[in-house]
């Protein structure tokens, strides 16, 4: 397990924001209802996002010494971490869920 590996290894993670999940928006027809996507977050949603994701920034930026790369989509950060600074990421209240990046392969 990497969490028990030599402290000087590293290891490329994705770091999951602890945010809302986007909610679906739905059609009510005359067949019925059926999902037609996500419904737009509020402003204030919007807003307490970014918070949050901002904060996570500063701390990984903190725990890496280096300013980690945001993937928007995904509510996620990808960093390079030794196993003590994971330990100390996965202390995070920001944190939802801390993944291995794998590269694809073709």
């Amino acid at each position: 397990m990497f969490l028990q590996s030599a402290d000087g290894q590293t290891r490329s993670v994705l770091v999951e924001l602890d945010a809302p999940s986007p909610k679906l928006a739905f059609d009510r027809g005359l067949e019925g209802s059926r999902a037609i996507g996500f419904a737009a977050a509020s402003p204030e949603d919007e807003q307490a996002q970014n918070e949050r994701a901002q904060a996570l920034s500063d701390l990984l930026t903190g725990v890496i010494g280096g300013q980690p790369r945001y993937l928007r989509a995904a509510k996620a950060f990808v960093v390079e971490v030794t196993p003590r600074q994971l330990e100390r990421v996965l202390d995070s209240d920001l944190v939802r869920a801390v993944r291995e990046n794998r590269r694809l392969t073709r």
